[in-house]
């Protein structure tokens, strides 16, 4: 198995379980939690491949991806899981999402800043589309340094591609700096400022 497809893989579940832990808060029934587990999971993915003109997209290319996201999303509703639980999942599947956004950006040869931009839609196009079927306000727009985390993280990872790092080394450290600051702004209430009345 290939480090992309293990770090997606990775990614789908964390995110799958993020979008049923919603479900579970707003009460739908397993059609529900599979939509927006499944949404959630392979959201972003899709659009990061549509961008960079992968076609057919991940999740219609690998069976295993969309079997995992719905057997998570299945297994959520019949397993309690904390409700505090939704943001730390995804936390770590916004750092698997911009890390591997960003590299395969980086690797189709585009310039840092649209790179950058890639990992940011992939980690943030699933959390945005699972808010929007649910009618929230998206983690994105709420000032909880989630797209801050993110771009944090994908510039990580690019500066470490310039300076020649290993594939592995900078998936690694892409993912490890979107996750820290996503959990550290989640357990200190850290946020963007919003504008005064």
């Amino acid at each position: 198995m290939d480090l992309f497809r293990l770090v997606d893989l990775f990614g789908v579940s964390v995110f799958a379980v993020s979008g049923a832990l919603k479900a579970r808060e707003k009460r739908l029934d397993p059609v529900g939690f599979v939509t927006l587990g499944v949404v959630t999971a392979t959201g972003g993915g899709v659009l990061r491949d549509a961008i960079l003109g992968r076609v057919p997209p991940f999740v219609f290319q690998d069976s295993w991806i969309l079997g995992v996201a719905i057997a998570v999303s299945l297994a959520a509703f019949f397993v309690r899981l904390p409700a505090k639980g939704l943001e730390y999942f995804d936390a770590v599947g916004l750092g698997f999402y911009t890390a591997t956004g960003a590299l395969l950006a980086a690797d189709k040869g585009l310039p840092s800043v649209p790179a950058l931009l890639v990992g940011v839609t992939a980690a943030c196009g699933g959390g945005v589309l699972r808010e929007v079927l649910v009618n929230d306000l998206p983690f994105v727009f709420r000032g909880t340094l989630y797209a801050t985390a993110s771009i944090a993280g994908a510039t990580a990872l690019l500066v470490a591609r310039k300076f020649g790092a290993p594939d592995a080394l900078a998936l690694g450290l892409g993912f490890a700096v979107t996750t820290c600051i996503r959990i550290l702004a989640i357990r200190k209430q850290l946020s963007l400022p919003t504008p005064v009345d």
